[in-house]
């Protein structure tokens, strides 16, 4: 009887062992930061740099795609920085309304947040106006 009563008590440590470590590693994050640079926006740009229309990154979004799970989407600042607090894993990185020239070649790519680590992304998309 005292063999069978260790034997459980084994067994329900190791099941609360394995599912402490797996829902603890579901709920892990990462930080992703970044800058998405658009342009040119015209065949001559002034010296003083270039001239981003209003609006062209604020209102867009980094949309990250999991293997499983939910998508997520990181807003950009009217600069084109981010910055997030994402879970770990693989994503397809992609860019809301990239209605430009350059998307195709700039998209998607591939982002592994790891846990407690910043993971740096910078997409360049070049229109194509010369």
């Amino acid at each position: 009887m005292k063999n069978s009563s260790l034997i459980a008590l084994i067994a329900t440590a190791l099941i609360l062992v394995t599912a402490y470590s797996v829902l603890s590693q579901r709920t892990q994050t990462g930080v992703m930061m970044g800058k998405v640079t658009i342009g040119p926006f015209s065949p001559v740009e002034p010296s003083t740099g270039p001239t981003v229309p209003p609006g062209t990154y604020s209102s867009r979004s980094i949309i990250l795609k999991p293997l499983i799970g939910e998508t997520v989407y990181v807003p950009l600042n009217e600069d084109g920085y981010f910055h997030a607090e994402i879970k770990t894993g693989q994503y397809e990185a992609t860019l809301s309304d990239c209605v430009f020239l350059g998307c195709s070649n700039s998209l998607p790519r591939q982002v592994k947040i790891k846990p407690g680590e910043t993971t740096t992304l910078n997409i360049d998309i070049d229109t194509g106006i010369r």
